[in-house]
């Protein structure tokens, strides 16, 4: 990392301590790579995962077991695409190597934020769907108390876990978004002065 561009760069570093926060910010976000692929690995999992449920559900006996499952397969089909599309954050392309390695960091930080947002896309599609099988079971005959109590504890354990993802998740990707925009400020000065 001797070419000119880089030699420029660690100059401007030096002078400028936004900037020095930017390349302490592109080190972080080039470490761990296996836990990217991890995090792949288990939404596809995932997704997997509520599809067989889902069709599982539409195949049983209950009330209204059709209509579940459908619906529970529609949720993790939106899972699924609103991660998807997520992870397909448009890239800069990059002509020089301090340029290449800003517009990587840069697309990571924004896959994450995007990240950040659908989860929050899916908690509150997931309320919604919620709040349908509230409303779906209230409606059965067939339902007792005891299995009411216990769509009831279901909700209850749901309702806690989304709370405390929601908790995380707004922090994260407020703090994503600062990042991303000082990166960016910091890549078209870079641009200016190069």
């Amino acid at each position: 990392m001797s070419s000119p561009d880089w030699q420029e760069l660690e100059r401007l570093w030096q002078s400028s301590s936004e900037a020095t926060q930017a390349k302490d910010l592109i080190i972080r976000m080039h470490r761990r790579p296996w836990l990217r692929h991890l995090t792949i690995a288990s939404e596809i999992l995932l997704v997997i995962a509520m599809s067989a449920v889902s069709i599982l559900v539409m195949l049983g006996d209950r009330p209204y077991a059709l209509v579940s499952g459908g619906a529970l397969l529609v949720l993790a089909l939106f899972t699924g695409g609103i991660t998807l599309w997520a992870r397909l954050a448009p890239r800069s392309s990059a002509e020089v190597s301090v340029t290449a390695a800003l517009d990587t960091t840069i697309h990571r930080i924004r896959v994450r934020a995007r990240l950040a947002l659908a989860t929050l896309w899916v908690i509150g599609i997931s309320m919604f769907f919620c709040a349908f099988f509230a409303i779906l079971w209230a409606q059965a005959d067939a339902y007792t108390t005891r299995k009411v109590h216990s769509h009831l504890f279901a909700f209850a354990v749901w309702f806690g876990w989304s709370g405390v993802w929601q908790v995380l998740t707004i922090p994260y990707y407020l703090r994503r978004v600062r990042e991303l925009q000082r990166l960016e400020n910091i890549r078209q000065g870079l641009k200016d002065t190069l």
